[in-house]
């Protein structure tokens, strides 16, 4: 059975703790457009929570809807 590359289970699938302490890092240190945006998106605009700056394996997401899979 062939895995699925976008099963997210847990909260830091499969990142190291090096990429969990960047995406800290990342969300002490956002720009003037990330702050904008994360104003209004911690609202909950459209119902659904979004996260930012979340490690997944390698990577870092700037920002995720885990309910839709949605990352940007």
């Amino acid at each position: 059975m062939e895995k699925d590359s976008l099963k997210i289970s847990g909260m830091h699938d499969g990142a190291t703790p090096k990429v969990s302490r960047n995406a800290a890092k990342l969300r002490d240190n956002m720009t003037e457009s990330e702050k904008k945006l994360w104003e209004y998106l911690k609202t909950k605009p459209l119902g659904f929570k979004i996260r930012r700056q979340r490690p997944l394996a390698g990577y870092i997401l700037d920002f995720y809807c885990h309910k839709f899979k949605i990352i940007n």
